[in-house]
């Protein structure tokens, strides 16, 4: 039978990108296991689960399945695919009419799913997707009270969570950035090109190798940053 798998990781740091490539060897070998013929591995990345129209390679499998280039869908858990109960039952009953089987890894020794099962599966899903989400808004707020400040501020050096110090050379640098806007009346594309110029290091790197690549935008974020006249800002966004 031809079968396709579907993976999925939520965001794009690196060890996310390790997590996919095992992911990927897992159904390659997975799959050939059970005599079904693997024809394509769809995988999204740094897309969460909640948002199925902003995951393109999920949407590429369900235009394959319509046109019935496969008969199995092979996915870790529920999760993977879905963790809202209406696009997970839509897309399940299609998939279904389609002839397609739903296999999920994760049930014991691995089986395809009835419709019912799917239908519980996906609302303890989503269950669990709404008290994530409710954590995560705890954690910000909790934040947002303690006064946590950013990681990474031009000018200034984060010795903890709460606390920043100046940095004696960045913050030279930030003064005159101010001058030459406020005095000289230069444009921010002008003194980005200067801060370049200068080879003025920000406080990225790039590659693990100091960053001298100054632009409009960043001088802008500092000129219009509250930070520099004592303001910490959190919940803005």
């Amino acid at each position: 039978m031809d079968a396709v798998a579907y993976i999925r990781v939520s965001t794009n740091k690196e060890e996310q990108e390790l997590s996919l490539e095992n992911q990927r060897e897992f159904f390659e070998k997975y799959v050939g296991n059970r005599n079904d013929t693997l024809i394509r591995i769809y995988s999204d990345k740094g897309k969460s689960a909640t948002k199925m129209k902003n995951r393109k390679d999920l949407q590429r499998l369900l235009s394959a399945a319509r046109r019935g280039e496969f008969q199995r869908l092979y996915v870790k858990d529920i999760s993977r695919l879905f963790r809202n109960t209406l696009d997970f039952i839509t897309v399940s009953r299609e998939l279904a009419n389609l002839g397609v089987q739903l296999h999920l890894v994760n049930m014991g020794e691995g089986k395809d799913i009835d419709m019912f099962t799917l239908n519980l599966m996906a609302m303890i899903a989503e269950n669990e997707s709404q008290k994530i989400s409710e954590r995560t808004k705890f954690g910000k707020q909790f934040s947002k009270e303690r006064g946590i400040v950013p990681n990474f501020v031009f000018g200034y050096d984060r010795t903890d969570k709460y606390t920043l110090v100046p940095n004696p050379e960045e913050s030279r640098w930030v003064q005159k950035i101010f001058d030459l806007y406020t005095e000289e009346e230069w444009g921010m594309a002008k003194i980005a090109k200067f801060l370049y110029e200068s080879h003025v290091k920000t406080k990225k790197l790039k590659d693990g190798q100091p960053n001298y690549n100054w632009s409009q935008i960043s001088v802008g974020r500092i000129l219009t940053n509250p930070i520099y006249i004592g303001m910490v800002i959190n919940g803005k966004e």
